[in-house]
C-alpha cells in the first residue's frame, strides 16, 4: 500500500455512487413492494376473511409474499445505501453476506429442484389440490392467479387428473348438497371455473360467460375435452419451461446477475475504505 498525499483517497468515487444508486432503486423497489402487500391484504380482509393456519397458507398469499420480499430488498437497499453513503464496513459486510447467502441458497434450491424433481412435483402437487384448488372462493386474490394460470397456461386443476381436482372444492364438486354454481346462484354442482374454458366470452367478447364450465366434472374427458382444457397446471407449467428454455435462462440471469454485481461492488469498496482506514492509522502514527 503506497502513501496518498493530501486531499487524496482509496475510495473510489465512482464505485461509491455506483453502489449508492445502485441500491436506492432497489431500496425504493423494496417500499414499493411492501406497500403494495399491505395494500393487497387490507383490501382483502375488507371482502373475505383471511385464515393463516401454516406455511402453505403463507406460500401461496401472494401479499403476504410481497411483503416479506419486500422487507428482505428494503433492508438490504438501506443496508447498501447507507453502507456505500457513509463507508460503513460492518453494514458493506451485512450486505455483501446476505447476497452470498441469498445467492447460495437459491443455487442450492436449484440443484435440489433438479435433483428431487419428481418428489417436489409430487408434494407441490398435493399441496396445490388441497390448499389452492379447495381456497379458491375464500380469497379473491388467490382467485385471480388461478384464473390467470389456468387461461395463460390453457390448463385446469393441478395434477395429472386435471379438471378432475375441482371435485375437491365443496362449491364446485359433484357431491355437496351445497354445490353451487360460480355465479353465486344454486343452481349447477359438478362445474369447472370459467378460466378451464376454451372459449369463455364466446358468447360476449371480452366478457366470460361464468357458467361456461358447468356439469363437466361429470363428463369423460374425451368430452369435456371440445369444451376445456383437461390438463393439469403442473405439467402445463412444465412443458412450457422445457420448450422455453431460453426465457428461463434469462429470468436466471436476471435473478442472479445483479447479486453478483452487488456483492462484487460492496467487496471492492469495503476493500477500498479499509484500505483507506489503515492509511489514516498508518499517518497518525507517523
Amino acid at each position: 500500500m503506497g502513501c496518498l498525499s493530501a486531499g487524496q483517497t482509496y475510495v473510489s468515487p465512482v464505485v461509491k455512487y455506483t453502489l449508492f444508486f445502485y441500491n436506492l432503486l432497489f431500496w425504493l423497489i423494496g417500499l414499493v413492494a411492501v406497500g403494495l402487500g399491505v395494500w393487497a391484504f387490507v383490501e382483502k380482509t375488507k371482502y373475505a376473511e383471511v385464515n393463516i393456519n401454516g406455511v402453505a397458507d403463507l406460500l401461496f398469499d401472494i401479499s403476504i409474499i410481497f411483503i416479506v420480499v419486500g422487507i428482505i430488498i428494503f433492508f438490504l437497499g438501506f443496508c447498501g445505501c447507507i453502507g456505500a453513503l457513509r463507508e460503513t464496513v460492518i453494514l458493506l459486510k451485512i450486505y455483501y453476506i446476505a447476497l452470498v447467502v441469498i445467492f447460495l441458497v437459491l443455487v442450492a434450491g436449484s440443484v435440489m429442484a433438479f435433483a428431487f424433481k419428481d418428489q417436489i412435483i409430487t408434494a407441490l402437487t398435493d399441496e396445490l389440490k388441497d390448499t389452492v384448488i379447495t381456497k379458491y372462493h375464500d380469497d379473491p386474490e388467490l382467485q385471480g392467479i388461478v384464473d390467470w394460470f389456468q387461461e395463460e397456461f390453457q390448463c385446469c386443476g393441478a395434477s395429472e387428473a386435471g379438471y378432475k381436482d375441482w371435485n375437491k372444492n365443496m362449491y364446485f364438486n359433484c357431491t355437496s348438497a351445497d354445490s353451487t354454481a360460480e355465479n353465486g346462484f344454486n343452481s349447477i354442482k359438478c362445474d369447472v371455473p370459467y378460466s378451464c374454458c376454451r372459449n369463455p366470452d364466446s358468447f360476449n367478447i371480452g366478457l366470460p360467460n361464468l357458467l361456461c364450465g358447468a356439469d363437466m366434472l361429470q363428463k369423460l374427458i374425451s368430452t369435456a375435452n371440445k369444451e376445456i382444457y383437461t390438463d393439469g397446471c403442473v405439467d402445463a407449467v412444465i412443458k412450457w419451461a422445457e420448450q422455453n428454455l431460453h426465457i428461463v435462462g434469462i429470468i436466471a440471469v436476471c435473478v442472479a446477475v445483479p447479486q453478483l454485481v452487488g456483492i462484487f461492488l460492496a467487496r471492492v469498496l469495503e476493500g477500498q475504505v479499509l484500505d483507506q482506514k489503515a492509511q489514516w492509522e498508518y499517518s497518525r502514527r507517523v
